[in-house]
């Protein structure tokens, strides 16, 4: 596993071109790249599009992220991508159940995206990351929001985990 964080600013030395090419080049050596992205439609974000193989749009449970979501997709679809998969991140099972939050089908339903995950919501991450610290550190028991993103990450590299089983 290797990670290579993004710039603190926008832009950058390198062009669309060759952010691109060096992103060729990590997929030639690894067996999947994972990009962060806005979904901002720039000449980066196209760059690394078309460099991609499959799109994953991570959405907060809540209306305006689900909107933002289908507006990615929709953006991601247009580029050419047909397996497009959704992680629904911060998942509040007790704001859905309250009628609060829409439900994952709603979400399905309204973002048209195929579902990959849920991530639980975890008050404990915020906390540790605002320490400075990172939440997914290992070391006895998973804890709920870390086995739900483990079978995330399963299910990308294809094998088969009930999606249900990460709420």
């Amino acid at each position: 596993l290797f990670f290579l964080a993004a710039p603190a600013a926008s832009g950058g030395a390198l062009s669309a071109t060759e952010r691109a090419r060096g992103l060729a080049g990590l997929k030639k050596k690894s067996d999947c790249v994972l990009v962060d992205s806005s979904a901002e439609d720039s000449e980066v974000y196209r760059a690394f599009a078309r460099s991609a193989d499959d799109a994953l749009v991570v959405s907060f449970h809540q209306s305006t992220a689900i909107r933002a979501a289908e507006k990615t997709a929709s953006v991601l679809s247009q580029l050419g991508f047909s397996n497009i998969r959704l992680v629904v991140n911060s998942y509040h099972k007790e704001a859905e159940e309250a009628g609060v939050l829409p439900s994952v089908l709603d979400i399905i339903q309204r973002a048209h995206i195929k579902l990959l995950g849920v991530v639980p919501f975890d008050l404990s991450v915020t906390l540790v990351q605002e320490q400075g610290a990172l939440p997914y550190c290992g070391g006895g028991r998973l804890k709920q929001y870390e086995a739900a993103t483990l079978n995330i990450a399963k299910r990308i590299l294809g094998q088969p985990i009930p999606l249900l089983k990460d709420v």
